[in-house]
């Protein structure tokens, strides 16, 4: 009976180590990016302040202290007023198209404005996507 006990405990500290290397490894090859917009990823945000940005920037952590900057291929906008959709547009690259910026400009206290389908090309070259963007503008 005390083999079986011995035993039993040997196994459970074999597959807690492997699971520790595992979560060792999966925590340093995987990546942690995120984007922004006027340096923010959400929350309230000043009307005019939103109106003057010039598009969606993106970060890569590459280590616990340092993040460096990503390019942004392409995201979607869409612009809830009222609970209902007024604008909804798929824009090429990092900057705001030209009408999605004049939208910008056109936004009310309360609007919501969300940034999804954000891809943008990480630092090893791969195609990633980024966790979507809500603010509401006050």
């Amino acid at each position: 009976m005390q083999s079986r006990g011995i035993i039993l405990v040997l196994i459970v500290a074999f597959l807690l180590g492997v699971q520790n290397i595992y979560a060792q490894n999966y925590a340093e090859t995987r990546s942690l990016a995120w984007a922004l917009v006027g340096g923010k990823q959400g929350g309230n945000f000043n009307k005019r302040v939103l109106e003057v940005q010039k598009g969606i920037g993106a970060m890569q952590q590459v280590s616990p202290s340092q993040a460096e900057h990503i390019k942004v291929d392409s995201f979607s906008v869409l612009i809830i007023r009222n609970d209902r959709s007024i604008y909804n547009f798929r824009n090429k690259g990092a900057y705001f198209e030209r009408n999605v910026h004049d939208m910008l400009e056109k936004l009310q206290i309360d609007d919501k404005v969300l940034f999804s389908d954000i891809y943008a090309t990480d630092l090893n070259k791969k195609i990633i996507l980024l966790s979507p963007l809500e603010f509401l503008v006050k």
